[in-house]
C-alpha cells in the first residue's frame, strides 16, 4: 500500500470515527488528534497534486484568495479586548444613585472576570447596555455613562471597506484553521478518488456507520443499559440540555443532519443497483440496505422534532422523480398512498411534538413571534450593515447583542425572571447558518461559496442520469434547506459529512468530464 493509499484509509476512519467523538465536537479529542491527521493526508494529497500537476487554476487562485482574505482580515480587528480595570474603577469613582443598578454593574463585572474565552468576554461586554437596560429601563444617567464609556473603550478604528474579524485571538486563529481544515480536506482528498466503486463503497461504510449510531440511540432510549446521568453520551460526555441529545450527539438536530446524509448515501447505493446491469446480484445489497434504511429512519419520529418531520417530507419530495422512473406509477402508488398515514402515526404518537407545536401556534396568534424569527429579523439587520465583506469568522457569536431588538432582549431575558440563581442568556447562533454565514463571511463569499455549492447540487440533481450521484445531490440540497432553518454545522462532524458528500459530486464530475476526453 503506498503513502496515497494509506492516507487516504486513515481519513475515511478519521470520518467515520468524528461522529461518535460527540458529533466531531469532543474538543478534549479534536484539536490534538483529528487536526493533525488531517490535516497530515491533506497534505500529502496536496503535494500529489502537486507533483502530478493536476491541481488547476480554479484550485490555485481559490486558495490564494483565501489566504489574502484571511490576512487582511485578522490585521483589521474590530474590538480589542475589555479593559476591565477601567471598567471596575469607573463603577467605584462615579456617583450612581441607584443602589441596584451599581449591583447589576458589578454582576456584570465579575461575569466579565470569570469568563477565560475572549469570546465570551466580548460578547459580555457588548451585551451589557442589554443586560442592565432590561432589568432597569430607565436607567440613570451615569450608569449610561459607563456603559458608553466601556462600549467606547472596547471598539477600535477599522477599516470598514476591507475584510475584519472581530478580534485577533488565539482563538479566532484557532476556529478558522478548523473551517479550512475541514472543508479542504474533502477538496484535496475527497475530488481525487479516481473510482465511481470507491465512492459508493465510501456511502455504504456511512450507512452501516449511521446504522450503528442509531442502534447506540435506540439503546439510550430503552433504558436496556444502565445510563450515567450527568454524562449522557454513552458515558463519556456530558449535555447542555438532556432532552436534546441523541446517540453521541448533544443536539437532536445535529443528528437530524447527520443522519438525513447517512441515509440519502445508503438510498444512492440502493437506487444504483436497480440502474446496474448485473440483476442477479442486485438484491444481495438492496435487501440488507433497506434494512439499514428504514431502521435508522425510525430514529426521526422517536426524537421528537419539527425539523425530522419536514426533512422526511422535503425528501420525499425530491426522490419521487428517481422512485417514479425505477418502478412506474402502479407499482409505486399504494406507496405513496401509504406513506401519509406513517408519517401521521408516527407525529400522532409524539404527544410533546404536537403540544410545543400547538403552543408556539397560540403564541403565533397572540402575537407572540417565535424566537427564531425574532434572531432572523436582527441577523437581517446585522447583514444590512456589512453586506459585502461581511463581520469576520465565528463574529456572530460576539457581536450579536449590537444587533439585538428590543423584542429579542425581552424574549431571551424572559427566562431570567423565575430563575433560581442569576445567569446571563447568551444567543451563541442565529439558528440559521446560512444568514449566519453571509453575516460572518460576507456577499463576496456567497458568490465564491454557497452559490456554487447550491447550483452544483441543484444541476446534478435536476439532469445527471446516474441515479447514485442525483441521490447524492438531493441529500444536499435537503442538507443546505436545513441550514436556513437550524444550526447543522455546528457539529463539525456534520460539516466535515456534508463537504465530502458535496465533493463526491465534484468528483464524479471530474470522472465523467475524463471520460469524455477520452
Amino acid at each position: 500500500m503506498n503513502i496515497y493509499k494509506l492516507t487516504l484509509t486513515i481519513y475515511f476512519f478519521v470520518l467515520l470515527l468524528m461522529p461518535w467523538m460527540k458529533g466531531g465536537n469532543a474538543q478534549e479529542f479534536f484539536p490534538y488528534l483529528f487536526i493533525p491527521i488531517i490535516t497530515i493526508c491533506s497534505l500529502v494529497h496536496i503535494y500529489k497534486g502537486l507533483i502530478s500537476k493536476s491541481l488547476n487554476n480554479i484550485t490555485f487562485f481559490a486558495v490564494l484568495f483565501i489566504g489574502l482574505h484571511t490576512t487582511i482580515s485578522l490585521v483589521n480587528p474590530i474590538l480589542k479586548e475589555t479593559n476591565v480595570e477601567n471598567f471596575e474603577r469607573d463603577i467605584q469613582t462615579t456617583s450612581i444613585s441607584n443602589s441596584e443598578e451599581k449591583s447589576a454593574l458589578e454582576e456584570v463585572l465579575y461575569d466579565i472576570n470569570k469568563s477565560r474565552k475572549t469570546g465570551l468576554s466580548s460578547y459580555l461586554t457588548l451585551n451589557v447596555k442589554n443586560d442592565v437596560g432590561y432589568k432597569f429601563p430607565l436607567l440613570s444617567e451615569n450608569t449610561k455613562k459607563i456603559i458608553d464609556r466601556l462600549l467606547l473603550s472596547n471598539s477600535v478604528s477599522y477599516i470598514a471597506y476591507l475584510p475584519t474579524t472581530y478580534s485577533l485571538n488565539k482563538e479566532v486563529i484557532y476556529n478558522f484553521s478548523i473551517l479550512l481544515i475541514t472543508i479542504f480536506s474533502a477538496v484535496f482528498i475527497v475530488t481525487r478518488i479516481d473510482s465511481n466503486r470507491a465512492y459508493k463503497n465510501l456511502s455504504l461504510f456511512f450507512t452501516i456507520n449511521c446504522f450503528l449510531l442509531s442502534l447506540v440511540g435506540l439503546i439510550q432510549l430503552s433504558g436496556v443499559l444502565p445510563s450515567v446521568t450527568d454524562k449522557p453520551l454513552i458515558g463519556i460526555w456530558s449535555v447542555p440540555d438532556p432532552r436534546y441529545f441523541f446517540s453521541t450527539f448533544s443536539y437532536k438536530n445535529h443528528w437530524v443532519a447527520f443522519l438525513l446524509l447517512c441515509i440519502f448515501h445508503g438510498i444512492a447505493v440502493v437506487f444504483s443497483k436497480f440502474q446496474s446491469r448485473r440483476n442477479n446480484r442486485k438484491w444481495k445489497t438492496v435487501l440488507p440496505l433497506g434494512f439499514i434504511i428504514t431502521f435508522s429512519s425510525l430514529t426521526l419520529f422517536i426524537i421528537e422534532s419539527r425539523l425530522a418531520i419536514l426533512s422526511i417530507a422535503i425528501s420525499l419530495i425530491l426522490l419521487l422523480p428517481i422512485l417514479l422512473k425505477i418502478f412506474g406509477i402502479k407499482k409505486l402508488l399504494p406507496i405513496i398512498l401509504f406513506i401519509p398515514f406513517v408519517v401521521l402515526i408516527g407525529v400522532h404518537n409524539r404527544n410533546d411534538l404536537l403540544k410545543r407545536s400547538a403552543h408556539q401556534y397560540q403564541d403565533f396568534k397572540e402575537g407572540n413571534l417565535p424566537f427564531r424569527y425574532l434572531l432572523w429579523k436582527d441577523s437581517y439587520s446585522q447583514i444590512k450593515q456589512k453586506t459585502f465583506w461581511g463581520y469576520g469568522i465565528d463574529s456572530y457569536r460576539v457581536l450579536n447583542p449590537i444587533f439585538q431588538s428590543s423584542e429579542t432582549v425581552n424574549a431571551r431575558y424572559i427566562v431570567t425572571e423565575n430563575a433560581h440563581r442569576q445567569f446571563t442568556p447568551i444567543v451563541q447562533n442565529a439558528h440559521n447558518d446560512i444568514f449566519q454565514f453571509i453575516i460572518e463571511h460576507g456577499f463576496i463569499s456567497c458568490c465564491f461559496v454557497l452559490f456554487p455549492i447550491s447550483f452544483i447540487a441543484i444541476r446534478e440533481y435536476l439532469f445527471s442520469r446516474n441515479y447514485y450521484y442525483r441521490v447524492i445531490a438531493a441529500g444536499c440540497i435537503v442538507y443546505l434547506v436545513n441550514s436556513f432553518v437550524d444550526l447543522p454545522n455546528k457539529s463539525l462532524a456534520n460539516m466535515l459529512m456534508f463537504s465530502v458528500t458535496f465533493c463526491i459530486l465534484l468528483g464524479y464530475r471530474r470522472l465523467s468530464l475524463k471520460k469524455i476526453k477520452h
